[in-house]
């Protein structure tokens, strides 16, 4: 299944840097999305493979539904930190 996992995430990574968007980025995977704030001036966008839930619900005799999970961090530091 971790396999499975990482394919789906990577496939999304291929997906987000195919495709145009109001600001550029380059999409990764990773395990943990930890940039310092320095790093952070940029915008940067991670996916990162979540887990595999198995739904006992939706199963049958000859059927297993597995739910893939992944998160998508966006993250980029604000140009400023005022509070209004």
């Amino acid at each position: 299944m971790g396999c499975e996992l990482n394919a789906i995430a990577d496939a999304v990574v291929t997906e987000l840097n195919d495709k145009t968007f109001s600001q550029s980025f380059t999409a990764v995977r990773a395990r943990q999305p930890q940039y310092s704030v320095e790093e952070l001036a940029t915008l940067r966008v991670t996916v990162v493979p979540k887990g595999v839930a198995v739904d006992p619900t939706a199963s049958t005799r000859a059927h297993q539904q597995h739910d893939f999970q992944i998160d998508l961090a966006v993250q980029k530091k604000p140009a400023t930190t005022s509070k209004a």
